[in-house]
């Protein structure tokens, strides 16, 4: 993924967790993860982590 796409991957994980560095953080880790793989999917797992860890915050 590029730069853009990097961002808007941000730009969907921030709302979810008001957090800037978690939110960083989720979005380099998935991109490190998942390389070589469709961008809707890589999309799908920033969310998903990024909902877990909101539930971890809150919970």
């Amino acid at each position: 993924m590029n730069k853009k796409q990097a961002a808007y991957l941000y730009s969907l994980v921030y709302p979810i967790t008001r957090n800037q560095v978690i939110a960083r953080k989720i979005v380099f880790d998935v991109l490190k993860e998942y390389k070589h793989v469709e961008e809707k999917i890589i999309i799908r797992k920033a969310i998903n982590k990024a909902i877990e860890a909101g539930k971890a915050k809150i919970g």
